[in-house]
């Protein structure tokens, strides 16, 4: 008999659920087509693991119309990113860190958008055998 299993959380679903009420743009794991003037997109990027804590890397993609409101979404996400400490029903966050964003220009596009390496440590979850 084995005793109940412990599980990562899904990052990305909760990244999306913690942050969409609070920045006012969509937020999703892929880049939405069309693609909306502005708008932040989340992915997890790896991280570690052992039986008690859960340490989820996040790449976070911020974009905006021009340069300095996309600095100013990025910023915001970031404090709210740092906010993230509490309980959210089943998700336990000890600690949440994030880079200072880095302004890299869309590739294909142009557009102005920055990037920032994110963590949360949380409590993995409990499932029943």
């Amino acid at each position: 008999m084995t005793g109940p299993r412990l599980v990562g959380a899904d990052i990305e679903s909760a990244a999306i659920s913690y942050l969409s009420p609070l920045v006012g743009v969509p937020i999703s794991t892929l880049m939405p087509s069309p693609r909306p003037p502005s708008g932040v997109r989340v992915s997890a990027t790896g991280g570690s693991r052992d039986l008690v804590l859960d340490d989820a890397q996040v790449a976070i993609v911020v974009w905006a119309p021009d340069s300095p409101a996309a600095a100013a979404l990025a910023l915001d996400v970031q404090s709210w990113w740092l906010a993230w400490g509490e309980s959210d029903g089943l998700l336990i966050v000890h600690d949440a860190a994030c880079s200072r964003p880095a302004y890299l220009p869309d590739p294909d596009t142009g557009r102005p958008q920055y990037v920032m390496q994110a963590s949360v440590l949380t409590r993995p979850l409990i499932i029943d055998p």
